[in-house]
């Protein structure tokens, strides 16, 4: 009888694909996109959050840069730990964050880019990177 609708392994095409990937992501926090051989981290998964974690690895990519404009305006965040092994703060990242207190940097962040904290007028304590080698332009402005 006919053809059938799937192909010889359904798991990799279709609906069942889609569904699979949101399942395996539920316990993401961040959105992100593979680059390469590493990841860059979007933006939020729940802009609502509080506290945010910025993961070192993801599903076993690493994770090198919080793209630009990654978390602009999310305004209920008020703490962001950054991981080992992120290396690259991107423009405006985390920019027009009004609630935005404290912000907790590893060691492995190279740079901060333009604007990544502008208008971030309640932030009070950033702890730097060790390895920290450019602040660009307006970073903290």
């Amino acid at each position: 009888m006919g053809g059938s609708y799937m192909s010889e392994n359904p798991e990799k095409n279709g609906l069942f694909a889609k569904i699979s990937e949101l399942w395996k992501s539920r316990d993401i926090p961040v959105k992100f996109e593979k680059r390469g051989d590493y990841a860059v981290i979007t933006g939020p998964r729940d802009s609502l959050l509080p506290k945010a974690e910025m993961p070192a690895v993801i599903r076993g990519i690493p994770v090198k840069k919080i793209d630009s404009r990654a978390f602009v305006q999310c305004n209920f965040l008020e703490e962001v730990t950054i991981a080992d092994g992120i290396e690259i703060l991107d423009t405006n990242a985390f920019s027009y964050c009004e609630k935005l207190m404290q912000v907790h940097m590893a060691d492995s962040v190279r740079s901060i880019g333009r604007n990544c904290f502008f208008e971030c007028k309640n932030m009070f304590c950033v702890d730097l990177s060790a390895a920290l080698y450019e602040i660009c332009d307006r970073a903290f402005y």
